[in-house]
This record gives C-alpha cells, sequence and structure tokens, in this order.
C-alpha cells in the first residue's frame, strides 16, 4: 500500500475535467478568503465496512499505534518510550507484516525493517543527520511483497517561486534489494513522498524535476486541460526544472515519462494511479492506456488550500487507492462535528486543528469518516487486511 511518509519531511522540515467531478456539496466554515475549514456533506452509513484495513501512525517516543478502519478500534503495536528510537516515517506493511521505518537517535539515523507485531529492528542502511533540518533520509517506500525497499537520500528544499509556490524536497534515490540487504544500481534523483510501488512489486512511480525541453510534445497542455480545464503552453518551474512522474523497472532500471505530476498513489489492483499536478490538483490515470482525467474527493484537506496557516506545510491528500474506486484520505472534519486542537505544541507555532481520516467512492461520490481526530504531524501509513 502507498506509504505516506512526506508527513515526516513536511513536520520536520517546516477546474480539474468535467468527467469526474465528484464533490457534489460545498465546503462549508470559517473561511479566509472562502477557504474551506469543514465539509458539508451526508456521511454512507454502509461505505466503513467497504474499507478492509488499517491505519498505523507514528507516536511520540517512539511509539506506534494500529488504528482499524471498519471496527474503529485501536491498538498499541509498538509502546512508547523515553530513550528509544523515534519513527520519523514509516511505510508499509508488506506481505510478511513487516514496516520499513526511519529510527532517529539524533544525530544518527538508520533505515529498517521492523516486525508489525514486535521484534527487533534490522538495520538496512545508517546515516548521520545534519544540522539545520539536513536528513540522511526521507519517504521510505516499502515494495507490497517486501523484496525491495526505497528511500530518499539527503534531500535538499527547492521552491517554486510562482504560483503555485510549490516547495520540493529533491534527493538521490537509493533502491535495496532485502533479500540481500545490498543497494541496487540506480542512478537517479527524486522528490522525497512521490514514490508509490505496483502491486506486484516489479516497478515503481516516482516524480523527478527535468527541464522543460525533455517534456515530449503536448505534456504541457495535456496536464492544463486535464487538471485544470484549461489551455496554456506555460508550465511554473522549480530550479528551472520542472515535475514529472516516471514508472521505474526494478530488474532492467527502464524510465517511463508518464506525465507532469508530483505524488502518485497506485491503486491496489494496479489498474490506475492518482497523480497530483504541481499544485492541489489530482488527476486519474488509466495505466492501460494512459487516459488522464480530472478528479477530487468530497472534503479533501490539502494544507495550502487551508485558511489556517499554521497547517500550510502538510500536504495532506490520499494515503491509499483501492480497487480502482476507494481513496482513503487526510480529510476536513465534517461539519457539525466536533473539532479539536494539537497537544504538545511548540510555542513558537501554537495549537493546529485536528484532521479527519475519510474514505471516498470515485464512481458514486459518497464518503465517510474513518478516523475523526487526527494530528496533522502525525506520519502513518495504510495497511489492507487480508480477506478471510
Amino acid at each position: 500500500m502507498r506509504n505516506v511518509t512526506e508527513a515526516s519531511w513536511r513536520s520536520r522540515a517546516a477546474l480539474f475535467a468535467a468527467c469526474l467531478i465528484l464533490q457534489d456539496s460545498p465546503p462549508s466554515g470559517p473561511a479566509d478568503g472562502g477557504r474551506p475549514t469543514t465539509f458539508d456533506g451526508t456521511e454512507s452509513a454502509t461505505l466503513r465496512d467497504a474499507v478492509g484495513g488499517f491505519v498505523i501512525t507514528a507516536e511520540p517516543l517512539g511509539g506506534l499505534v494500529r488504528h482499524d478502519l471498519a471496527a474503529g478500534a485501536t491498538t498499541t503495536i509498538r509502546e512508547a518510550k523515553p530513550g528509544q528510537p523515534i519513527v520519523h516515517a514509516l511505510s508499509g506493511p508488506d506481505r510478511d507484516g513487516r514496516l520499513l521505518v526511519v529510527l532517529s537517535e539524533s544525530p544518527a539515523a538508520s533505515l529498517a525493517l521492523l516486525p508489525m507485531e514486535g521484534g527487533a529492528a534490522q538495520v538496512i542502511a545508517r546515516g548521520q543527520d545534519g544540522a539545520g533540518f539536513k536528513f540522511t533520509f526521507a519517504a521510505p517506500a516499502l515494495s507490497p511483497t517486501g523484496r525491495h525497499a526505497l528511500v530518499v537520500r539527503d534531500p535538499r528544499s527547492l521552491h517554486m517561486e510562482v504560483e503555485p509556490k510549490t516547495t520540493f524536497h529533491e534527493g538521490r534515490v537509493e533502491l535495496f534489494d532485502l533479500a540481500t540487504g545490498k543497494p541496487l544500481a540506480l542512478s537517479m534523483s527524486g522528490l522525497a513522498g512521490s514514490a508509490a510501488w505496483f502491486p506486484d512489486g516489479a516497478s515503481f512511480c516516482i516524480s523527478a524535476l527535468i527541464s522543460p525541453a525533455e517534456l515530449p510534445k503536448g505534456a504541457i497542455e495535456t496536464y492544463h486541460e486535464k487538471a485544470h480545464g484549461t489551455k496554456s503552453s506555460v508550465v511554473p518551474l522549480a530550479d528551472r526544472r520542472v515535475p514529472v512522474l516516471f514508472r521505474v523497472e526494478v530488474a532492467s532500471g527502464k524510465k517511463e515519462l508518464l506525465q507532469i505530476g508530483r505524488r502518485c498513489v497506485v491503486s491496489s489492483d494496479g489498474k490506475s494511479l492518482l497523480v497530483q499536478g504541481i499544485g492541489t490538483e489530482w488527476m486519474k490515470r488509466d495505466v492501460a492506456s494512459g487516459a488522464i482525467a480530472g478528479i477530487r474527493w468530497p472534503g479533501a484537506f490539502h494544507g495550502a488550500d487551508h485558511p489556517e496557516r499554521r497547517l500550510a506545510t502538510y500536504p495532506g491528500g490520499p494515503i491509499a487507492f483501492l480497487d480502482d474506486d476507494l481513496v482513503v484520505y487526510w480529510g476536513l472534519p465534517t461539519a457539525g462535528a466536533a473539532v479539536g486542537t494539537t497537544k504538545n505544541d511548540s510555542p513558537q507555532v501554537g495549537e493546529k486543528p485536528l484532521l479527519t481520516i475519510k474514505v471516498a467512492r470515485l464512481s458514486t461520490g459518497e464518503f465517510v469518516t474513518l478516523i475523526p481526530s487526527i494530528d496533522p504531524r502525525r506520519n502513518l501509513t495504510f495497511g489492507r487486511t487480508p480477506a478471510r
């Protein structure tokens, strides 16, 4: 399943095409410049049972908590203890129930496999974090088969000076064979938080910054048409480059340029992708045909769209894409629900409103809240419950 470790980086580094318009009810609540803080809609009474999965959150002091989404129950799977390594980022689990984690005992950092049901961590690589938010490992991504692990090494921040003023974190992509524990030969840079594996573990998608001159003919025009419903041949740049999504084959290293985009979520059946554009817009891409359509879902949270500026560095977006139809995602609270605030906040930043985890069915637009209150600073990952 899709890892959501971009949350780790953001916490530390502090219209669309008309064919798939799914947000039938308008957002509501207090807003700055019309931007929503809650979503006004009727929740489904039956959709929760269709999810069949769980979310694992990294807690303070190295704790890990499992949230079973259908039952609404929580289970501590790693006790929080003073002095133990902090889980800064996580991905998985794989089919053997292992998580890929970034552990920190500042300044020491390690990339490791951690059994979800308990046990010692198996270290894959070690490093030293630097001062001033210079981190060795970012955005780990564990293949569903458990054969390979991916991480972005030594990322640096690049800022887009024009709208949508996106910040990217670019670093060297490292790929490990977990059967041998050795790195594989892969020469490319990538964006932290952009990678997602295909279900068979034979390939993955990742975004990288390239020169506009390397784009295929018509790529910019297609992006604007599908993502925004507009016509343009101009695209905003960061460091004179544009974010582009690639599919990479593990065995051969072959890279296939797919489209403009900075983040990807692969559906659990491998049939389609959710691709984030340069801003907060999303598109659905059919893997077989390459067809692209703009898309959105009810009550989606993106920090750049939220009036509370203390949430601006939290990108939100989807957590998992199930069976080509269900999107599990960071969401705004539904109108009328109690909205709490974060605890143990920096005095310089202050408390922030809590968010939710929701699921929506793309084919119908129905949605329901799965986790009613969650700290936006939490790093998390989604796992699918095996069929019984």
